[in-house]
């Protein structure tokens, strides 16, 4: 369940005016604050009362317009409290290379990497682990192996406490199906670590291989116009 924390009280909306938010600006790229410049009207929300509003923010960097949604608790106090967790209604599209991935596997992590810009978690996660499945049909036996060492590798390097370690692990390797109700549900954040993990995997697993390889086969190229001279 996420936090929440006291944006409007009593018809003033001087907490959120104050609010900053550290966010991927989907317009130019740039990973920057977001300043609000829009509130929802706090007596339409006492009216109304929604599950959840919109607010606007303004990217830092470029000044283009940034809609957030935030889950709601309004209390009979005239108090408005919005959640820490929020969906981005815009995300720029995720990049990666994909040259050096099998096509199986490049077209389930494209499609995983889709599923994450348009704000769908729990399919981004699912999508990652059929990405995992694609690589342990490409790989053989050991497929499967090599992902559990590269997770492994990167809980070590990003300093993943425990639990966020054993719920990715629950997301993208238990069982056979990405979908299946008993797994926990997936917000942005989580999915944001799914997402960055996975990219590492693929590129120890796949692109660093090539680009090995690739320099090896430069060298031995080079040695042999050196011979021929």
């Amino acid at each position: 369940m996420s936090e929440y924390w006291l944006a409007m009280n009593n018809d003033t909306n001087a907490t959120l005016c104050d609010k900053r938010l550290l966010l991927t600006c989907p317009h130019c790229g740039a990973k920057t604050a977001a300043t609000v410049i829009s509130t929802p009207r706090l007596e339409q929300v006492h009216r109304h009362k929604p599950q959840k509003v919109i607010g606007g923010f303004m990217c830092q960097a470029c000044g283009e317009a940034i809609a957030l949604r935030f889950w709601t608790n309004i209390t009979p106090e005239g108090r408005l409290y919005l959640s820490e967790e929020y969906a981005e209604l815009e995300r720029k599209m995720e990049s990666f290379d994909y040259q050096y991935l099998p096509p199986s596997v490049a077209a389930d992590f494209k499609e995983a990497l889709t599923c994450f810009s348009m704000s769908c978690y729990n399919a981004t996660a699912a999508m990652c682990r059929r990405t995992i499945q694609s690589v342990a049909t490409d790989l053989g036996a050991v497929g499967t192996s090599k992902v559990s060492k590269q997770i492994l590798e990167a809980k070590e390097t990003a300093g993943l406490d425990e639990q966020t370690f054993t719920e990715i692990n629950q997301l993208v390797l238990d069982g056979h199906d990405g979908a299946h109700p008993h797994l926990p549900v997936v917000t942005a954040s989580r999915a944001a670590v799914v997402v960055a993990i996975m990219k590492d995997v693929l590129d120890q697993i796949y692109a660093r291989r090539a680009r090995i390889q690739k320099a090896a086969d430069l060298r031995q190229e080079s040695i042999a116009a050196k011979k021929s001279e």
